[in-house]
């Protein structure tokens, strides 16, 4: 929930943009792809824009984080 949390510092009208996300999960046995679901799209936009991602400041320093699980590596620029 602390991701969450912190979205909503950033995206305009979080709650109900994930409406549906939250209500699918709420009973995960009956999650059903709906019209409305398709909503997720102006998720991925809002996760993609200004102010959450953004090109990098060249004059500061950056701070790589690097992980890798069994069939994953994941990469972090911050």
């Amino acid at each position: 929930m602390g991701r969450v949390n912190f979205l909503r510092r950033f995206i305009p009208n979080l709650a109900k943009i994930i409406r549906f996300l939250t209500n699918m999960l709420r009973n995960p046995s009956e999650i059903r792809w709906t019209i409305e679901t398709n909503k997720f799209d102006e998720v991925k936009h809002a996760l993609a824009s200004a102010p959450i991602l953004v090109g990098p400041n060249y004059t500061e320093d950056f701070i790589i984080f690097s992980f890798r699980l069994e069939h994953t590596i994941a990469i972090v620029l911050m």
